[in-house]
């Protein structure tokens, strides 16, 4: 089996075939003819024999490799795997023109997906859609608390974790008010009017940022700001310095810092009569008694701390816990 290879120009392209290609290479010339290749040539039979004829025209291959069909267009990689829905992939791939390719890839869009189970490792399933997020990808995008994973919480449509959740309005700065479980600042829009900063609104007496640069997933983000985060497209970090003022760097993306004000770390940094509770420097208690002689505003005693009506008895303390349309403002459902 010594069959010398050949090569010919086909359409400005070089076209090869080996010995295996020819060896297993028939074809049918119509009615009872046929023909054929082995390692001896290439022969073309009918009923009265065999005669030696040219090879038939080859797959042509482009100068730099890889297959182009007859119009010299790029032809499909034989190589992959043949599908016909996402589901014939595996995770990281989905059925783009009959084959499967890695997502995000050419003109193949987004994994599709119905659960976490079906994205790979650093996705998640937002959308019917896997995305990458969480670590250092950007906040995971959200609808619902149930669709954040690790024990997150969804605010303003990012996952985010406990540390960064306000419950009660004493966790945040002063004359901020928790708002669905951000620390924001109070505002009016009747007189005297208090206004909010640049890049938020007053709702509801909370100043609610708004998005600068409307966005639904991180693939509308620019290489600037490559993140979406609750509809803003904002800029990767590692670190808090690299962020604007009033920023924090949220799992690797700069976003607005709505998070909890912890005053303590153990009970040193508290008054002899407080105890570092959750990170707050809180008045210990027997009786509501002593709660009120403090300070009128924390007059409840509850686990042996003193704390405000609406830390005492909440109406709510995120938004789940109110009527659709509504906030959660202060444990207040508006």
């Amino acid at each position: 089996m010594n069959f010398a290879w050949f090569s010919a120009l086909s359409r400005g392209a070089t076209v090869v075939l080996t010995s295996a290609a020819l060896g297993a290479l028939m074809w049918s010339c119509g009615g009872s003819g046929s023909g054929y290749c082995d390692d001896t040539g290439c022969y073309s039979c009918d009923g009265y024999g065999c005669s030696m004829v040219s090879p038939p025209p080859a797959t042509p291959v482009r100068d730099g490799g890889g297959p182009v069909s007859e119009t010299g267009s790029p032809a499909k990689d034989t190589g992959a795997l043949a599908c016909s829905k996402p589901s014939d992939c595996g995770i990281g791939k989905t059925c783009n023109e009959e084959q499967c390719v890695a997502c995000g890839s050419g003109s193949a869009g987004a994994c599709p997906c119905t659960t976490d189970g079906e994205c790979a490792a650093g996705q998640e399933c937002y959308a019917k859609a896997c995305v990458t997020c969480g670590g250092t990808g950007g906040p995971c995008p959200c609808a619902k608390s149930s669709d954040c994973s690790n024990g997150d919480a969804c605010i303003a449509g990012s996952c985010e974790p406990g540390t960064s959740i306000c419950m009660f309005s004493n966790q945040c700065a002063s004359g901020d008010v928790c708002d669905d479980g951000q620390c924001l600042g109070t505002c009016s829009s009747s007189a005297p009017v208090v206004a909010c900063p640049t890049g938020s609104t007053c709702t509801k007496g909370a100043c609610v940022p708004s998005p600068s640069t409307a966005c639904k997933s991180s693939t509308d983000c620019n290489a600037a700001d490559p993140y979406c985060v609750g509809g803003t497209c904002t800029s990767a970090c590692t670190t808090d310095s690299q962020c604007s003022t009033g920023d924090y760097c949220d799992q690797g993306a700069c976003v607005i810092d709505t998070r909890p004000q912890p005053n303590c770390a153990d009970d040193s940094e508290c008054l002899s009569t407080e105890q570092c509770v959750g990170g707050y420097c809180r008045y210990t208690c027997t009786t509501s008694n002593e709660c009120a002689l403090h300070d009128a505003r924390i007059a409840y005693c509850s686990g042996g701390i003193c704390v405000s009506e609406s830390e005492a008895t909440p109406q709510c303390t995120t938004q789940t816990d109110c009527p659709s349309g509504q906030d959660c403002i202060s444990n207040q459902c508006q």
